[in-house]
């Protein structure tokens, strides 16, 4: 995506990243970019910012992800946070029902290190069963049951 003239590159993704998760909440676009304005300070360069400013980094969003298109301003958000809230708690069913503790949080997990890689394969299954396809997953560093060292170092990090 092109830069936004005079704003920062740091600014200008939590701009992006602000005016489409408020696309996905609104019914139009005159919506979306008054609720976007509402979600800054006084004085902030985003409420200076006019809809047809607006208007074209939306469009140009779309045009990077075209498969989105469907979802702006059309009031997806409440039905994205329901299959978002349908993947949770399979997850947390199937760790409880294993006796595992996991913690959600917002849209991630905490669980124990050495269960990492299985937490990976049940969220991979609980987002094809939901949503007809196993969802990306991000993780900052792997699980012990994901690291293939020998087994002398794994029973000492494990001690």
């Amino acid at each position: 995506m092109r830069r936004i003239p005079g704003v920062p590159d740091a600014l200008q993704r939590v701009i992006i990243k602000k005016l489409v998760l408020t696309a996905l909440n609104a019914k139009t676009r005159n919506a979306a970019f008054a609720s976007f304005r509402e979600g800054f300070p006084k004085g902030h360069l985003a409420k200076r910012l006019s809809n047809k400013v607006l208007e074209t980094l939306l469009f140009r969003f779309i045009e990077k992800h075209p498969h989105l298109e469907w979802a702006i301003c059309t009031d997806q958000g409440i039905g994205l946070m329901n299959l978002d809230a349908q993947i949770a708690e399979l997850v947390l069913r199937h760790f409880t029902k294993l006796g595992i503790p996991v913690l959600s949080v917002h849209d991630s997990f905490i669980i124990d290190y050495r269960k990492v890689g299985m937490l990976k394969d049940v969220m991979a299954k609980a987002s094809r069963q939901v949503a007809g396809q196993a969802l990306p997953v991000e993780g900052y560093r792997l699980g012990l049951d994901e690291w293939d060292a020998p087994i002398y170092v794994l029973q000492d990090f494990e001690a």
